[in-house]
């Protein structure tokens, strides 16, 4: 079990330089945490896990990358595990992405990701779900669930949204879930919709709002 506090430093790399934090073992807590610092890498990942059954967790601090070969803030496999991102402000190609390994909790809340590439969220596998609290979403990529990977009568991805902005696609294979109970949207919510829950359009700001009905 391990916590880094970066505090203010920032772990940094040139062009191809590798992964700025790499997560292995397994059982294990592990707590990534900053205030102004974090990751800055030209490419790779700001965090790669690769771990069954731990409990991670990813709070506070700045990440970005500038480049577009495996740029993601993090990027992960394994089974079982709970991640939890938070306080986090993010700029690079794509956001978070698990695409396989099973009956991963993951819990991305009050953080911003401002993202180019192909997914700000990205989530496959078998029996994995993901929570959007409080998250902004801006540079027009996409939250998808897919099913990636995802094998026999197990449970494909789901990503359950309930509160904050989003300014991306939102993109499901068939099988795959994305339920929404709140937030605003630019692209339309109405097919992920919660039962019991609406989206009310303002034309003014091009975005939708989800609420109860």
């Amino acid at each position: 079990d391990i916590t880094l506090n970066l505090g203010s430093s920032i772990i940094n790399g040139d062009n191809n330089s590798g992964n700025g934090i790499n997560i292995s073992g397994d059982s294990k807590t592990v707590t990534i945490q900053a205030t102004t610092g974090g990751v800055q890498l030209d490419n790779e990942r700001c965090i790669r896990m690769s771990s069954n059954g731990s409990n991670i967790t990813v709070d506070g601090g700045s990440y970005s990358l500038a480049g577009t070969h495996n740029a993601y803030l993090m990027e992960g496999s394994g089974d079982n595990n709970t991640v939890t991102i938070q306080n986090v402000t993010y700029n690079g190609e794509r956001g978070f992405q698990l695409s396989n390994g099973d009956n991963n909790t993951i819990l991305i809340k009050d953080s911003t990701f401002a993202t180019t590439g192909y997914s700000a969220v990205y989530l496959g596998g078998n029996n994995n779900v993901l929570t959007l609290e409080n998250v902004t979403i801006t540079g027009g990529s996409r939250i998808m669930a897919a099913d990636t990977f995802h094998s026999g009568d197990n449970a494909y991805a789901t990503i359950n949204i309930t509160s904050g902005t989003y300014d991306c696609d939102l993109t499901t294979n068939d099988g795959c879930i994305i339920s929404i109970t709140g937030g605003r949207f630019s692209d339309d919510p109405t097919k992920y919709l919660a039962e019991g829950y609406k989206a009310d359009y303002d034309r003014d700001a091009r975005m939708w709002t989800v609420v109860a009905e």
